[in-house]
């Protein structure tokens, strides 16, 4: 009797002309060939005019020296919206950054428009008598004709 666990040739199987096995088929043959090696570089062994692989990149230049950024004189806390302002102005902030500062000091940069006009209150409905309200009293009449 069998027991459960992976068996051999169970589970979907890929179709051939999908365009991921194109894919690994035109690797696996460029592999093969010897021309290319596992990093996708060409090897040196290949012709000039071998179209698959890449050339062996050169190492980027070095970043600039970045300036620091103004700092504010410690007398005088900035606000929140100034602060934005500041970066959302610097040109030497990434473009980014500026937009998301901007996007977020626009709402308390400009200020919202005022109502119109006022809406007429509902008038109010008359009240009406509940089945269960209390009763008015009697009326008290004087009656001296006795």
């Amino acid at each position: 009797m069998s027991k459960g666990g992976i068996r051999p040739g169970a589970g979907r199987k890929p179709n051939p002309n999908s365009a991921r096995q194109r894919a690994l088929a035109a690797k696996a043959a460029k592999l093969a060939s010897g021309f290319t090696a596992p990093t996708g570089e060409k090897a040196e062994a290949a012709p000039q005019n071998w179209p698959f692989g890449t050339q062996v990149p050169e190492p980027p230049p070095p970043p600039p020296a970045a300036t620091p950024a103004p700092v504010a004189p410690p007398d005088k806390a900035l606000s929140a919206l100034e602060l934005l302002q500041r970066v959302y102005r610097d040109d030497a902030e990434d473009l980014k950054v500026r937009l998301q500062a901007a996007a977020l000091a626009a709402p308390f940069e400009s200020p919202k428009m005022a109502p119109v006009a006022k809406k007429d209150p509902k008038p109010e409905k008359p009240a009406t008598p509940s089945r269960f309200a209390s009763k008015a009293p009697p009326k008290l009449v004087v009656n001296n004709k006795v």
